[in-house]
């Protein structure tokens, strides 16, 4: 008994260790949107955030139906075409200690829309900050300045959109194209790339 007593103590610690290392700024994950008049088919939706002196790695992953454009601190960082390919982007170079603004411009093409967000921020002593879009975001309709706390249209997994981020893509700006040394080509011919046109173009 005294040995189980022991060991059930010793896993409990162990949890609560472990727990220490990631610091969740929201419980769960939501799909989020724009209320009110005209937000059918346009929201902007907002979230500020604080950045430690340690930041060690800063990942953002981001979809929408039908689509944004998100910016960091006003500045264009990604563009999420489709709301069935989620993007992928590593801030950690366009942050500094302090606090920043993510805004997303969203637009939506039929009758559900909905906006899903996770910022995963890593500080070099391992400790992990989840910043994940929930009714703490801010929304509005573009072209106003009324923000109000965002609506929550469904909780992340649920129908129709299912687990969004899981299939997410990087976006560093370039393309991504076929090594043309991967190419095989009969003896005597040459694979050269002259240009990788954008997915957007």
């Amino acid at each position: 008994m005294f040995l189980r007593a022991v060991q059930q103590r010793v896993f409990a610690t162990l949890l609560a260790t472990i727990s220490l290392g990631i610091s969740t700024l929201n419980a769960e994950t939501f799909w989020i949107w724009a209320d009110g008049p005209g937000s059918r088919d346009a929201a902007s939706i907002r979230r500020t955030f604080e950045v430690s002196s340690d930041l060690k790695e800063a990942i953002l992953i981001v979809t929408c139906d039908n689509g944004a454009q998100l910016f960091l601190d006003n500045k264009a960082v990604l563009t999420n075409a489709d709301w069935n390919e989620a993007s992928r982007i590593d801030l950690t170079r366009k942050l500094i200690p302090g606090k920043h603004e993510l805004r997303a411009e969203c637009k939506n093409e039929g009758d559900i829309s909905g906006f899903v967000a996770r910022l995963s921020l890593k500080s070099i002593s391992g400790k992990e900050t989840l910043v994940e879009t929930d009714a703490s975001w801010e929304a509005t309709v573009p072209g106003r300045s009324l923000w109000k706390p965002a609506r929550v249209v469904a909780k992340y997994g649920d129908a129709p959109w299912g687990d969004a981020l899981a299939n997410a893509s990087a976006s560093s700006g370039a393309p991504r194209v076929t090594d043309p040394a991967s190419i095989q080509i009969r003896p005597g011919f040459k694979v050269e790339l002259i240009h990788a046109v954008p997915k957007s173009d």
